[in-house]
């Protein structure tokens, strides 16, 4: 996704948090492995890597108390 594509999203509730969707890795056996959406995460820091054009957003584990 383009950040452009993102920032109407963002725009229509800027009060809004902004959780990352996660996805864990599972192995069973070797026949049954593979990936499943995992928890949401909050967002702890976003990075700009200048050389490759991309925004990274790095999540943590999302803790309730």
């Amino acid at each position: 996704m383009k950040a452009k594509e993102i920032i109407p999203i963002l725009q229509l509730n800027p009060e809004a948090e902004v959780l990352v969707s996660t996805v864990d890795y599972y192995e069973k056996a070797y026949q049954d492995a593979g990936y499943e959406r995992g928890s949401s995460q909050e967002v702890l820091c976003v990075s700009f890597n200048k050389k490759t054009g991309e925004i990274h957003l790095e999540g943590g584990e999302e803790r309730k108390i």
